[in-house]
């Protein structure tokens, strides 16, 4: 184990948990993680702390850690900014391995509060634990089934990593995951990040057998040379995706008081990611989805696009997208407009977007799909039109409007789900058979969960989303080009 992994190992793998400020009433921050722990599932030891309670939520309560008949990993601080101090000092003499300090009013309060977390990082350095915080959320690792966030979660476990210097923010990516049913490893919720920053999580992650790809929401660096340095080193194995708060004057005073971040120049920052090859973001959709882009498709060999649509206007659309974010919509081969003539009605576009103008059925949409994929002279596939959950709900409401259609809804509802997992079978097939990506977007299956549509479910499985619209499924693609593009450069 190296020794990155060895120093984080007691905050994502603890053994033991102490709760100091844990609580029996809800909605407080002692209740609310401490219930999150619980129902998270975690098998080793919890210790809740209070000084007069005697259980919290059917655990044994103690007065102070120093009363734990137990080594401790991990402590969580949950009371006001005022006993901090002693309690690290507790945590010191228990000889703990970790602490997240939850508890708010340091920095990004004020001047006064400001010398109130210069002293805490004082009392911090002092010890041997690695510590998360001031004013997080808490952390959350599904291998180990910590769940340390303030709401309980029933994530789905998959390649995905955060760090978070919002709480909230992380919390949001966290319904993304439970929508798209794309899952996390691990979470951590920096806050303040007095002594550990949110570039050492980065470091860390790009070292964790268990992280893919790594998710990063900051708000400023106080380092920016080693953020620089250890980007640098982390993209040339996993994909980095950030999203900046603060990028604007307003933006910026909301950063100050919020976590206590200099926002700093931004076209610094901007230049910074170019040359560390991170993918730098604009909003949470976005981040999630291009995150989640990079788990199951391949990386392009070139940004030569071909796009293939139902309909003539999500083609034009998804023509001006590719084109805004830097992909080649290339004029069609004269060899794949052969084949395609072979068996399309006459009226299809015979160009580059692919129009199908609502000819054939599932089997001409593979035939043109391989065609495409398969052309030396194209390097990614865009898909427009795919599932059909919204027709079916459509269907299920109209057999309870009309009962003597109920029938017919119930057999055309299965024959459509039978057709969308062959399609998306078929699909996947294809990108894995020449090695490229084909970005499938759909409203159709906007909003489906993967319980209820076999489409969403066969794609999250693969570790692949659909996206909404055009835009989505291009920005996807044209970072997975940058990427792509970047690591030959190197």
């Amino acid at each position: 184990m190296s020794k990155i992994l060895k120093k984080f190992e007691p905050l994502f793998y603890p053994k033991s948990i102490a709760l100091i400020g844990a609580s029996p009433t809800p909605p407080k921050w002692g209740f609310g993680i401490t219930f999150s722990i619980i129902t998270g599932g975690f098998k080793g030891n919890i210790y809740p702390i209070n000084l007069r309670e005697k259980e919290i939520l059917g655990l044994k309560a103690y007065p102070d850690l120093a009363d734990v008949p137990d080594e401790i990993d991990l402590v969580i601080i949950m009371i006001p900014p005022a006993r901090v101090i002693d309690a690290l000092r507790d945590c010191k003499r228990k000889k703990a391995k970790a602490a997240v300090i939850i508890t708010a009013g340091y920095s990004e309060v004020g001047p006064e509060e400001k010398e109130l977390e210069e002293e805490l990082i004082r009392e911090i350095e002092k010890t041997n634990m690695v510590v998360i915080g001031p004013n997080c959320m808490g952390i959350m690792c599904l291998d180990s089934n910590l769940n340390a966030f303030f709401s309980p979660a029933t994530l789905p476990e998959g390649p995905l990593s955060m760090v978070s210097q919002s709480g909230n923010v992380g919390g949001s990516l966290m319904f993304f995951s439970e929508l798209y049913n794309i899952g996390f490893n691990k979470v951590v919720s920096s806050g303040n990040e007095a002594v550990t920053f949110c570039e050492d999580i980065i470091e860390y992650y790009g070292e964790d057998p268990g992280t893919r790809v790594i998710l990063a929401y900051i708000e400023g660096v106080d380092n920016g040379r080693r953020f620089f340095e250890v980007a640098k080193k982390v993209t040339r194995s996993k994909p980095i995706v950030v999203l900046k708060g603060g990028h604007t004057e307003a933006g910026g005073k909301a950063c100050s008081s919020h976590t206590g971040a200099l926002a700093g120049s931004d076209a610094i920052f901007d230049a910074v990611c170019r040359q560390a090859g991170v993918i730098r973001v604009g909003d949470l959709d976005e981040m999630f989805l291009i995150a989640a882009t990079f788990i199951g498709q391949p990386l392009p060999p070139g940004n030569r696009v071909g796009i293939i649509t139902r309909g003539g206007g999500w083609g034009v659309l998804g023509a001006d997208a590719c084109a805004s974010q830097g992909l080649d919509v290339v004029a069609l081969p004269k060899e794949a407009i052969r084949e395609m003539n072979e068996f399309l009605p006459s009226r299809w576009s015979h160009n580059n977007p692919v129009d199908l103008a609502a000819g054939g059925g599932e089997e001409s949409m593979l035939k043109c799909m391989e065609i495409l994929i398969k052309s030396p002279q194209i390097d990614s596939l865009i898909q427009l039109g795919v599932g059909f959950g919204t027709m079916r709900k459509r269907m299920a409401r109209s057999a309870q409007a009309f009962p003597q259609y109920q029938e017919v809804a119930k057999m055309m509802l299965k024959d459509s789900k039978k057709q969308d997992r062959k399609h998306a079978d078929a699909v996947l097939k294809l990108s894995r058979k020449y090695n490229k990506p084909i970005i499938s977007c759909s409203t159709f299956s906007l909003g489906d969960r993967a319980a209820s549509s076999p489409t969403v479910r066969a794609f999250s499985k693969a570790g692949r989303v659909i996206y909404p619209t055009p835009l989505q499924a291009a920005r996807a693609l044209a970072a997975l080009t940058r990427y792509s593009k970047y690591l030959k450069e190197r």
